[in-house]
């Protein structure tokens, strides 16, 4: 188990996090979006910065790819919901939130694994 690989995984997916939050509230700011379509996209975006974390973590670890993208994408999930209670912005359901982000991470570190193959 490599906590480096885990971190950088996660720095990277918070990375991604950010680029995809700006260009959501981009497009949320120039348009008029029904609440329902603002939320799929937030749901997506984080299903995009678990796989990517997963994915960056894996190519960082020697070995147990999976398990290193899970690690990252649930570690990025969990900075990302204390950080959201810190400010005050409400998340929604911890437990789903959770559930996407490990098999995202999954998904990113199987990747990972093909990628390289």
């Amino acid at each position: 188990m490599s906590l480096g690989a885990i971190l950088r995984g996660t720095a990277v997916g918070l990375l991604a996090a950010l680029v995809l939050a700006v260009a959501l509230a981009l497009v949320v700011y120039h348009t008029t979006l029904p609440d329902r379509f603002v939320v799929s996209g937030l749901w997506l975006a984080d299903a995009a910065a678990s796989f990517v974390a997963g994915y960056a973590a894996a190519r960082q670890a020697e070995t147990g790819a999976a398990v290193h993208g899970i690690l990252a994408a649930l570690t990025l999930t969990v900075v990302g919901d204390l950080a959201a209670e810190w400010l005050r912005v409400p998340t929604g359901a911890l437990w789903g939130q959770l559930a996407l982000a490990a098999v995202m991470g999954l998904v990113g570190g199987m990747a990972a694994v093909l990628a390289t193959g």
